[in-house]
């Protein structure tokens, strides 16, 4: 799917869940420098974009900058995908918070750690986006994949090759 279209469905999608009918869209999207990242990586990792799109939309809203912590784990969840420190050092031993905060640095990292699980549950989004969420030991988070799937079900029924938008 090409970059127009994924922002195109980024925005709609926006608009469909946050935004009053009246809103009108300026033609650049907020998100074009951040959905461009995403799909950079996904094609590195042969990831499908728009998974991950739905991911970060659940975790961050496609936010940068923004630190959660996770009292589960006695961690923060740092940027974009919400990467604990102790999982993104798995890929990159020398990763530092401020380096996370970083989208770009962020989204690599977060698609090596998808493209691992991607691999491991052998293409299961379920599994993949559970064991994501909570760890390879956490498996009653289905609400969690449930929201990511709304995202992703969202932005393939927005974009049928008939180019018509009939988000749910």
């Amino acid at each position: 799917m090409n970059i127009n279209k994924l922002l195109m469905l980024l925005i709609l999608f926006n608009i469909a869940l946050f935004i009053q009918p009246h809103y009108i869209i300026n033609s650049e999207c907020k998100f074009t420098k951040y959905v461009k990242i995403i799909e950079k990586y996904c094609d590195i990792e042969n990831i499908e974009t728009e998974r991950v799109i739905a991911l970060v939309m659940t975790e961050s809203s496609m936010r940068e900058k923004v630190t959660k912590y996770e009292s589960t784990v006695g961690e923060e969840a740092i940027g974009g995908g919400q990467l604990l420190l102790s999982t993104a050092k798995l890929y990159d031993e020398n990763v530092t918070k401020k380096q996370l905060l970083n989208f770009d640095k962020n989204m690599q990292i977060t698609i090596k750690h998808l493209a691992m699980l991607n691999k491991k549950h052998s293409g299961d989004f379920e599994k993949i986006t559970r064991e994501y969420n909570g760890g390879p030991r956490k498996k009653n988070n289905r609400g969690y994949y449930l929201k990511v799937k709304s995202y992703y079900d969202a932005i393939i029924v927005a974009s049928d090759n008939r180019g018509l938008i009939c988000l749910k």
